[in-house]
């Protein structure tokens, strides 16, 4: 496979990235800032390293200064130029590690939110382990006029989280992205089954 090497913008002369998601340093003599010593650098692959995110990322220096950049954003900004404003870098496959050129684009914040949640990287509703209702109870839930303690004692929950889910204080994202993607509200997505229906739903509303 043949790999494309671009010059890091903004770091002429020190960095190129590939079209594979690698970034290395050019060969090159530096002078120090304090000692005012001269110093070779030779070309080499960076080490990229995962930040709490999970992207990886990559320590870049010039002129005496050091700054962290995530390496998907060094990638795009060779390959695919200047990001829009107000928008992300976005791995269509879902994997943060997965830095080709390929795998990513700009995309609006809704965007990136939405393919979290289709490549199962965010969790929220009853796909939250601590769940306790489905989203068929709750949709129940939200249409129950009885007193919020006779709601709870039914559902195993507290009056809070009745009050809650009444509110729309919790189970908003669900909910919406389920209308969003006309998942019946009587299904459930507790199972795995249930989740990549509901999954399978929302990327086909998308397409």
């Amino acid at each position: 496979m043949t790999e494309t090497w671009r010059t890091v913008p903004g770091y002429e002369g020190a960095y190129e990235v590939s079209d594979l998601g690698r970034i290395r340093s050019i060969r090159r003599t530096v002078t120090q800032r304090v000692t005012n010593v001269r110093q070779d650098i030779p070309e080499r692959i960076l080490r990229a390293n995962p930040n709490a995110k999970g992207y990886l990322c990559v320590a870049l220096h010039l002129r005496g200064t050091q700054r962290t950049h995530t390496v998907s954003a060094v990638v795009a900004a060779a390959f695919l130029g200047p990001r829009p404003f107000g928008h992300y870098v976005c791995h269509s496959n879902g994997n943060k590690t997965d830095n080709r050129v390929a795998n990513l684009r700009y995309d609006t914040p809704a965007s990136n939110t939405a393919d979290s949640f289709k490549h199962g990287v965010m969790l929220f509703g009853e796909t939250m382990p601590q769940s306790k209702l489905t989203l068929a109870q709750v949709m129940a839930i939200r249409g129950d006029d009885r007193p919020n303690s006779e709601i709870a004692a039914e559902y195993g929950c507290t009056p809070s989280n009745v009050g809650h889910i009444k509110r729309g204080k919790s189970w908003r994202r669900a909910i919406a992205l389920a209308r969003e993607a006309a998942v019946p509200m009587t299904l459930s997505v507790r199972s795995e089954r249930g989740i990549q229906k509901m999954r399978a739903a929302i990327k086909e509303a998308g397409q």
